[in-house]
Order: structure tokens, then C-alpha cells, then sequence
């Protein structure tokens, strides 16, 4: 790999690394929501949750839950660690 292939490289770490704090802080939110909504959630009475009402509220947390999925397995799969070995 060339000096400039590298740079580009070492310059997309260095953004990764700025913006990794922001997402664990959007990624720790989401978490809070949907605990939020999911004990709302089991605080509805039976009937509701059958309902129309319930049946958004479910949808909403397996929205969240792969939107959490999705962000961790971001966060967490050493992009900038396959960067590195690139960049070698």
C-alpha cells in the first residue's frame, strides 16, 4: 500500500475515533428508550397491549432493539482495528 493510501486510511481512523464517544452516547439513549417503552409496555392493561396501541408500542421496541443491534455490532466489530491491519 502507498504513503498516500495510508493517510486516507490513518485520516478515517482518526475520524472514527472522534465520533465513537457519540455514538456510544446515542447508543446508551436508544438502550433508555426502549426500556422506556417496553415498561410502558407491561404497564398497559391486557387489552390494550392486544390492541392496536400494544401492537405499535411491540413494533417500536423491535425497531429499537435492531437499530441497538445494528449500532453495537458498529461500535464493537474493530473497524478501526481492520483499518490498522490495512494500512499495514
Amino acid at each position: 500500500m502507498n504513503n498516500q493510501r495510508r493517510k486516507a486510511l490513518a485520516e478515517i481512523g482518526d475520524s472514527l475515533t472522534e465520533i465513537m464517544p457519540a455514538l456510544e452516547e446515542h447508543l446508551d439513549a436508544l438502550r433508555s428508550i426502549q426500556e422506556e417503552e417496553e415498561e410502558a409496555y407491561d404497564n398497559m392493561p391486557e387489552g390494550l397491549q392486544m390492541g392496536e396501541r400494544g401492537e405499535m408500542s411491540q413494533a417500536a421496541i423491535e425497531a429499537m432493539s435492531e437499530a441497538l443491534d445494528a449500532l453495537d455490532n458498529f461500535i464493537t466489530a474493530s473497524v478501526q482495528d481492520a483499518i490498522e491491519r490495512a494500512a499495514e
